[in-house]
C-alpha cells in the first residue's frame, strides 16, 4: 500500500512540473519569445519634485535619466522643452502644472504624467497704494507725494523715482533708501524701518510723455534695445521726466514698462539721459518731437531692472490704475489720482526717521 501511494504522489508531481512548463511556455508567448524574456520598450521615469518660484517666475522639475526633453502642461495647454525648467508669469489666478519626460531616441518610453502642481497667486501683501502710501514716508511729511513713476529692490537698497511738492513746487526725485539687511521683497521693507534715504538727484519736472515718444522712435539703447531686438514690445505703465538742466537740452526719463512677447509678459523699470542736438526754442518740441528723431538727440540708459515678485504686482497694480502719464504742472492739488497719503494704507512710520538730504 504504501508504495502505491508513492506511485501517486510521483504522478501527482509530474502533473504539476508538466502544468508549470506548460504556464512559463505560455508567460514567454505572451512577452514575445519562448525563454521568459521581455521586448517590451523600457519607460521613463516620473517627473518628481515640480516647484514655481513666485520670485524669479521659474517653474522646475527633478532631471530624469535618459530624457532628453520634457512635455509641459500648463492650465491643460502644452509644450515641449529641453530644459528642466520653464519661464512662467502666472496670468490666472490659479494654475495647474505638470510635466512629461521624453525621450526622442525611441529607446523609452515617454513617463507617465507626474501629479498636479497646483499654484495660486498669493494675495498681494504690498498693493500700489501700500507702497504709494509707504513712500510718502520716505522724505520728512513737508515733502507732499504727488505721483510714484518707479521702484524696485537693488541689494539693501531700495530704487525710487518719484514726484514730491514741497514749497509749492514740484521735482522728480531720485531717492535711495538703504537697510541694514539684503531685502529679499517689497513686503520687507514697508514692515521694517529704513536706516535712511537719501535724495540722489531733484529735477524740475517735465510735463510731456518722452517715454512713449522713444517708443514711437523705436530706437533704444542698453538692455531696453537688446530687448527690443529680441521681439518684445513697450508699453508705458508710469513715466516722468526731469530737467536736468537750464537750457532744456537735458533731461532723464524715468519710466515703468511692460514688456510683452507672445505669451511672455515681464515689467521693468528704466532711467534713460536723453541729450538734444540743437535746442529747439519751442520746449515741448525738445521732449516729443526732437525725442522721436534719432538724429536729433543722443540717449544714455543710465539704469534698466527687470522687476520680479511683488515688484510685479505693484506694476500691474499701478497698469490697472492707468495712472496718467503726464499731469497739469500748474494745478497739481487737482489731481485726484494721487492716493500717496492714504491714512488706511496698512503701514505707517514714525516721522522721526533719520533722512539724509
Amino acid at each position: 500500500m504504501a508504495i502505491k501511494k508513492s506511485k501517486k504522489i510521483l504522478i501527482s508531481l509530474g502533473v504539476i512540473g508538466t502544468l508549470a512548463a506548460a504556464a512559463a511556455v505560455t508567460v514567454g508567448v505572451v512577452k514575445g519569445n519562448f525563454f521568459g524574456s521581455t521586448t517590451e520598450t523600457p519607460q521613463l521615469s516620473q517627473v518628481v519634485d515640480i516647484k514655481y518660484d513666485q520670485n524669479d517666475c521659474i517653474l522646475s522639475w527633478n532631471e530624469v535619466e535618459h530624457a532628453d526633453s520634457y512635455n509641459v502642461s500648463i492650465n491643460g495647454e502644452q509644450e515641449v522643452v529641453t530644459d528642466n525648467q520653464i519661464y512662467y508669469v502666472p496670468l490666472a489666478q490659479t494654475s495647474e502644472f505638470k510635466i512629461q519626460a521624453l525621450d526622442s531616441t525611441g529607446e523609452y518610453d515617454p513617463s507617465n504624467w507626474s501629479e498636479t502642481l497646483t499654484y495660486t497667486i498669493p494675495a498681494n501683501e504690498v498693493s500700489y497704494t501700500s507702497v504709494n502710501a509707504f513712500v510718502s514716508t520716505m522724505l520728512p511729511s513737508d515733502y507732499k507725494l504727488t505721483k510714484l513713476v518707479n521702484i524696485s529692490i537693488d541689494d539693501n537698497k531700495l530704487l525710487t523715482n518719484a514726484v514730491f511738492e514741497r514749497d509749492s513746487e514740484l521735482k522728480v526725485y531720485e531717492l535711495s533708501t538703504q537697510y541694514d539687511f539684503s531685502i529679499e521683497s517689497l513686503s520687507d521693507v514697508v514692515k521694517d524701518k529704513a536706516e535712511y534715504t537719501r535724495i540722489l538727484n531733484k529735477y524740475d519736472i517735465a510735463n510731456y510723455d518722452s517715454a512713449s515718444s522713444l517708443l514711437k522712435s523705436n530706437s533704444y539703447v542698453g538692455q531696453m534695445e537688446e530687448y527690443r531686438q529680441q521681439g518684445y514690445t513697450f508699453k508705458v505703465v508710469s513715466q516722468q521726466v526731469g530737467k536736468t538742466s537750464d537750457n532744456n537740452a537735458v533731461f532723464n526719463i524715468y519710466a515703468t514698462y511692460k514688456l510683452t512677447k507672445d505669451d511672455e509678459i515681464k515689467y521693468a523699470n528704466s532711467m534713460v539721459t536723453a541729450v538734444i542736438n540743437e535746442e529747439s526754442s519751442i520746449e515741448k518740441t525738445n521732449y516729443t518731437k526732437r525725442v522721436e528723431n534719432p538724429e536729433d538727440r543722443i540717449l544714455y540708459e543710465k539704469y534698466f531692472k527687470v522687476l520680479s515678485g511683488d515688484e510685479i504686482n505693484v506694476a500691474k497694480d499701478m497698469e490697472e490704475a492707468n495712472v496718467p502719464l503726464t499731469f497739469n504742472v500748474e494745478n497739481t492739488t487737482a489731481n485726484e489720482y494721487v492716493n500717496a497719503n492714504n491714512q488706511g494704507a496698512h503701514y505707517t512710520y514714525s516721522s522721526n526717521d533719520d533722512y539724509c538730504l
